[in-house]
Parts: structure tokens; sequence; C-alpha cells
């Protein structure tokens, strides 16, 4: 069996200043929370980031990091979809086969 890796993954769900009824492309600092999570994938920082398929419901995306989940929330602090309520998040360790 392989070893397993920590490989932290957070989970992107509606937070108070979603707006029902609004698309996603229209909700106030998603285009920035985007940004925010494509520069962290451009560093390495992030592994994968990205909104589901069909967000219709929670959760809306997730991200994964190379780092414990402690430093993942650190990460995410300035996270503009987060400040802005938004979004809410949950960081969860996930440990992966390192194949």
């Amino acid at each position: 069996m392989p070893d397993l890796k920590p490989l932290p993954i957070a989970i992107y769900r509606r937070g108070p200043a979603w707006v029902d009824g609004r698309k996603l492309r229209d909700q106030a600092t998603l285009l920035d929370h985007g940004r925010f999570q494509a520069a962290l994938e451009r560093s390495g920082q992030a592994v994968h980031a990205g909104p589901d398929e069909v967000p219709v419901t929670d959760p809306i995306g997730m991200a994964s990091f190379p780092c414990g989940p402690a430093e993942a929330s650190a990460l995410l602090r300035d996270d503009p979809g987060l400040v802005s309520g938004l979004l809410l998040c949950d960081v969860l360790p996930w440990h992966v086969a390192d194949a």
C-alpha cells in the first residue's frame, strides 16, 4: 500500500453576504476570490482550486494545498471572498496516496 501524504482541502460554501438568485459570476467579490486562488496556484501555494461544476447547493468550491491545515488556513486569511463574507470555508485534513 502506498504511503499517505497530507493534502489539506478547503471546502467553500455560501456565506452571509451571498445573494440568493444571483448568478455565481455576478456575486460581489467572487472574481477577486478567483484571482486570489489563481495566484496561490501560480505560486505553488495551492495545488488545485475551483468551483463545483454546478454550484446550486453547498459546497460551491474546493481547493487543496501542499502544506498543513494550519498553514492552509493562514494562506486563506486574506481571501477576498472570505473577508467580504461572500464565502465561508472549512479547511480539513485529507490524506492522499503518494504514488
